[in-house]
């Protein structure tokens, strides 16, 4: 029995493995027409070629944002996929933090304004660069930002954050006024597929990765990431690296 029991988890393991490496691989094959389909309804939406009534440009305009939001799921999916499988390479540089943040407030204007939900910044000057995959922090700032948007009620606020800590190192992230999360919600929000259940938040659909994809890229650059929250009173999700991310590089 117990020699049946080793076998059926080996093969578990193997077939966990094949699937991760699978999905690893896919990333080309899905992101590049999913690119392709944004960059047609971008030039549709935006009459770059020619003129277009109303009604169908604002076709074009839901299938930018559709598109846009598969991207980001299909992202997410995969990313987790290769993290699983072992092959997440980072491309490390130095990284402008108030830069990609404006850029992930840009890509959620859209969402909010829809929402009725104000997006503020708070960076202090003088914030140095961190070195770090430039790619993945704005994944980070993306799905912590999307996330808050989509759990704060009309006429809440939602802000991207980023300070020194008195440790050398530097904290970034976002915090919103939403619904709140208890800290059993909070240990299952952090699980691959793991949704937040209750009579708020079932009327929100997601794929259950925004947070542990956030988790599983601040570990690969030796960070951390802390969730504080208070039903009703909203969440604050800090992203923390160490002061050796700020040492200049060669």
């Amino acid at each position: 029995m117990n020699h049946a029991l080793a076998e059926a988890r080996d093969q578990a393991l193997r077939a966990s493995k094949s699937k991760s490496s699978f999905l690893a691989h896919m990333s080309h094959e899905l992101r590049t027409p999913m690119n392709a389909i944004l960059g047609f309804a971008e030039v549709m939406k935006d009459q770059v070629v020619g003129p277009l009534e109303d009604r169908y440009r604002g076709y074009a305009g839901h299938i930018h944002d559709s598109a846009l939001h598969l991207l980001s799921l299909i992202n997410d999916v995969l990313d987790l996929s290769r993290i699983e499988a072992g092959a997440y390479e980072l491309h490390e540089g130095e990284v402008d933090l108030p830069a990609v943040a404006a850029r992930a407030l840009r890509q959620v204007e859209g969402a909010a304004r829809g929402g009725s939900v104000s997006l503020a910044l708070e960076l202090p000057t003088g914030l140095p660069p961190v070195w770090a995959d430039q790619r993945a922090i704005f994944q980070i700032m993306l799905n912590l930002l999307s996330n808050a948007i989509k759990y704060t009620p009309a006429g809440g606020v939602v802000v991207i954050f980023a300070q020194r800590e008195s440790s050398g190192g530097i904290a970034f992230g976002v915090r919103d006024t939403g619904i709140g999360m208890t800290e059993g919600d909070i240990a299952k929000a952090l699980q691959r597929f793991g949704q937040v259940d209750n009579v708020m938040t079932r009327e929100h659909q997601g794929s259950g990765l925004g947070l542990p994809l956030v988790q599983e890229l601040a570990l690969l650059h030796g960070g951390q990431v802390a969730v504080d929250s208070e039903p009703g009173k909203g969440t604050t999700v800090t992203v923390r690296f160490g002061a050796d991310r700020l040492e200049p590089r060669g």
